[in-house]
């Protein structure tokens, strides 16, 4: 499913799959696509800075959260 869809991107007919033009199309647009998923993650990660102070109030959260499911649902635990 992946190598069709480099395939579409890159232009090349299915029936070339095994060509090393073929090939290295896959290949380009396999980096393209890796340096935009990097791109868009390190903005992500830029942008939602996580400290200490945010980590734990994720984990109590969490905590809390698990706690009202056990005594909701008591048979699950």
């Amino acid at each position: 499913m992946i190598f069709t869809a480099l395939a579409g991107i890159a232009m090349l007919p299915h029936q070339a799959a095994g060509h090393a033009d073929a090939i290295q199309g896959y290949r380009v647009c396999g980096g393209i696509v890796v340096g935009i998923l990097f791109g868009i993650f390190t903005a992500l990660l830029a942008g939602y800075q996580l400290n200490k102070r945010t980590t734990i109030e994720m984990a109590d959260a969490l905590a809390e959260r698990r706690k009202k499911f056990a005594a909701e649902n008591p048979a699950t635990v």
